[in-house]
């Protein structure tokens, strides 16, 4: 005669048993877990790093305007600017020192080495929205960023073909114009995204390799911090993302560049553009 409450008991207990086994696989599994529910936070980050602006003071009066008239057009987001202190201060506090280590190893003098590291950081312990000083928001955030929240939102770079990122795109997910480099000039993203943790896991890593090898020529700067970097690691990810590709400008023309030459003269004139051929990126 079958023992109906001892096999109860056994079927309660290895149910229990699969459950804390799931439990610490999936805790282990950190890349593939949102950690926080998926809605994007209503921030806006943006950074000015030396040697071209210390402080909010320092940046020309064009981009100045661009900056008030996006706050004045999004009142619900809260808008903060990142300078190197600030920079530092937030990675002392928030993060692990093997981050804070990695980000001492790019050169001072690269400021866009710093700001492409620290957007990545502040949007994944963040969430929210990244745009570059230079943008301008041409339709309202409240009127797209929430939208679908579970849809990672990802805009490609309109200006270069950049066919040697094309091996990095799944068959069945690459875009429909030539165009091959995700942008990081403009990103929406929730807390703590998966994606985000892995583009930093390899950015720190190709960092530590340059610092202990020395060899950074190839890859240099867009592929050590910038959009090469990004592009080689979310876009074999598509296939495990439920996303949206804007291909059209910087998310459907929702972000222009209507600063983008007011910035540039200023750095030109400033002579404070850096040069690959004569700093090292990574110390």
């Amino acid at each position: 005669m079958i023992n109906w409450v001892y096999w109860v008991k056994w079927v309660i207990i290895d149910t229990f048993a699969i459950l804390f086994l799931s439990l610490l696989y999936t805790k282990g599994k950190e890349r593939f877990v949102q950690e926080e529910p998926s809605h994007v936070p209503r921030i806006v980050h943006q950074i000015i790093t030396t040697p071209a602006y210390s402080c909010y003071e320092d940046i020309p009066s064009c981009i100045q305007h661009v900056i008030e008239t996006n706050k004045f057009e999004n009142p619900k987001y809260d808008f903060r600017l990142y300078t190197d202190d600030n920079i530092k201060s937030y990675l002392t506090k928030n993060v692990p020192d093997y981050i804070l280590n990695a980000y001492n190893l790019i050169n001072p003098l690269c400021g866009a080495g710093k700001a492409d590291f620290f957007r990545y950081i502040v949007l994944y312990y963040e969430g929210g929205v990244y745009i570059d000083l230079k943008m301008d928001i041409a339709k309202t955030l409240e009127s797209w960023v929430q939208e679908d929240p579970d849809t990672l939102k990802i805009t490609l770079l309109p200006w270069l073909a950049q066919h040697t990122l094309d091996s990095h795109w799944p068959d069945g997910h690459k875009p429909n114009s030539e165009h091959r480099e995700m942008c990081i000039g403009a990103m929406v993203y929730p807390k703590k995204h998966w994606v985000l943790k892995l583009v930093i896991d390899e950015m720190i890593k190709v960092i530590n390799e340059i610092h202990t090898t020395g060899i950074q020529d190839p890859p240099g700067l867009l592929a050590i911090t910038g959009p090469f970097l990004y592009t080689s690691v979310v876009a074999p990810q598509l296939p495990n993302l439920k996303y949206k590709l804007y291909e059209k400008g910087f998310y459907d023309d929702y972000i222009t560049t209507s600063a983008i030459d007011c910035y540039y003269k200023d750095h030109s004139d400033k002579k404070v553009r850096w040069d690959e051929s004569k700093i090292k990126i990574i110390l």
